[in-house]
């Protein structure tokens, strides 16, 4: 994409590019000499000038249009992502909510756990005592019974 210096060009190509301007030059003149057309241009190329104008009016109308219905799909798509980005983020606030949650329900099990280990331990030992006791009573009462029997 660098312009080069010096460029051949093809002969019959320049003499028609010559050859055109000169003919331009020429319709310019005749027009001026004889006062036809406006400001000294010929009608032709008057008609040619206000066809050409008429269509880039047409074009930046187009185009105009175009650009405004592009901003307001920009404008649509940009509240659609803010909002997007809300629900996001309340999703995420919903999300951390219940991590902390599950956290805390099991720090809860751990605590109730141990609570329930320590419970039964202790109702181990209890029931302990009470198999001790009874076998303590029942053994007070079959020596009273066998002291009841001797004496009788």
């Amino acid at each position: 994409n660098t312009p080069q210096a010096h460029t051949r060009l093809q002969g019959t190509a320049v003499l028609k590019d010559i050859s055109q301007e000169v003919e331009d030059l020429k319709a310019l003149l005749r027009a001026q000499r004889e006062k036809n057309g406006v400001m000294m241009v010929p009608n032709e190329k008057y008609e040619q000038m206000v066809s050409s104008l008429q269509k880039n009016e047409e074009e930046i109308y187009s185009l105009n249009a175009e650009l405004i219905q592009t901003k307001e799909e920009l404008e649509t798509t940009r509240s659609e992502l803010i909002a997007e980005e809300a629900r996001h983020a309340a999703s995420r606030a919903y999300e951390k909510a219940l991590i902390e949650n599950e956290k805390k329900l099991v720090d809860d099990g751990k605590t109730l756990s141990i609570s329930m280990n320590d419970a039964v331990g202790e109702l181990e030992v209890a029931m302990k005592l009470l198999e001790c006791r009874a076998l303590s009573m029942k053994k007070d009462t079959q020596d009273a019974l066998a002291l009841t029997l001797k004496a009788k």
